[in-house]
């Protein structure tokens, strides 16, 4: 769960400033004991141990990039300051981030994230997010040109805040759905900071953003797992890419542990039944999995341009829809 503002305290002086310009600003002020659970809000407030009245006070970057250099120093007399912060941590506003992952090459990941972003596009503001830098095209299965917006390449030089609203009616679209990737020009920048602001800002923006990881990102990059509501290890359902997602649910353990409002979700794609996916759940050790039957005319399909979401009746198309549908409805509850 994800808190608007947690504080860690040193001095009475302090708790009663920060209490008092809470209730002023109308959320709630969560205190903890110790410095990590601090990661679980969206204002991270500090008392200095080495400094009287002066507080350490940063946004989460998943969710505010508020400052330039990500945090400052504020005394607890700039009393106007500090309950300038609250209120803009009381008012941030962000969508559902729903990350998918492949457990190993060709597991089918960026399928199931462009699948379920046409579905949740259907039902809400949706954005899809490319974010393997070694993509060269997004929104394929779909049957989505990212030609006439944004792509990566040009967003890879900019520095600063990115505007929530400009950056996402700067980006191709197609109805509901937004899509940031990658075109003939390149992916996502291998290094820098831009991918998790331009992630930020979209989400700021959009009901919904899924967000197409590739390995090598989360796993130089793991804060990125807290920055999700739904994480998807997409695997295969041979004993290779079952035990491949084994492995990267332990890699990710800990900080699933860390970020409690990030929920594990393994998908089995191209299984042949509930039997499968009851057996691989088993061996994964995960409570949530979900199925994603094979449609054997798929290559040929998306060579003649019909999208995943124009075979309605195919059982891929149903469990991918299912899977969307599951997703959002988690949020509504």
């Amino acid at each position: 769960m994800t808190v608007p503002v947690a504080a860690y305290f040193l001095s009475d002086a302090a708790e009663a400033v920060l209490e008092r310009l809470a209730q002023i600003a109308g959320v709630p002020l969560w205190k903890v004991e110790a410095r990590a659970e601090l990661a679980r809000a969206i204002l991270r407030i500090e008392e200095d141990e080495t400094a009287r009245r002066l507080v350490h006070v940063s946004f989460s970057p998943g969710w505010a990039p508020y400052f330039a250099d990500g945090s400052a120093e504020v005394s607890l007399d700039d009393e106007e300051a500090l309950l300038e912060l609250l209120i803009a941590a009381g008012s941030v506003m962000r969508g559902r981030i729903v990350g998918v992952v492949g457990a190993h090459g060709g597991a089918g990941a960026t399928t199931v994230a462009e699948g379920i972003a046409g579905f949740m596009a259907e039902r809400t503001d949706t954005a899809l997010v490319d974010a393997d830098p070694l993509s060269w095209s997004t929104g394929s299965v779909i049957g989505f040109s990212a030609g006439g917006g944004l792509a990566w390449a040009d967003l890879s030089e900019t520095s600063g805040y990115l505007v929530p609203g400009r950056l996402v009616d700067a980006l191709a679209h197609s109805g509901s759905l937004r899509v940031l990737g990658a075109d003939e020009r390149g992916g996502m920048p291998h290094s820098g900071d831009v991918g998790e602001r331009a992630l930020s800002a979209i989400a700021q923006k959009t009901s919904a953003t899924v967000v197409d990881f590739g390995r090598e990102t989360l796993l130089s990059r793991p804060n990125l797992v807290g920055w999700c509501d739904d994480l998807l290890v997409v695997t295969s359902p041979t004993d290779t890419g079952i035990g491949a997602a084994r492995s990267m649910a332990r890699c990710f353990e800990a900080r699933l542990r860390a970020w409690e409002s990030t929920r594990l979700r393994v998908v089995v794609n191209r299984a042949k039944g509930a039997g499968q996916a009851a057996a691989a759940a088993e061996d994964i050790g995960v409570d949530t999995i979900h199925v994603v039957r094979y449609a054997r005319t798929l290559g040929k399909d998306l060579e003649h341009g019909v999208s995943i979401g124009r075979r309605s009746r195919s059982a891929m198309a149903k469990d991918l829809a299912s899977l969307a549908a599951a997703c959002l409805e988690d949020e509504a509850r």
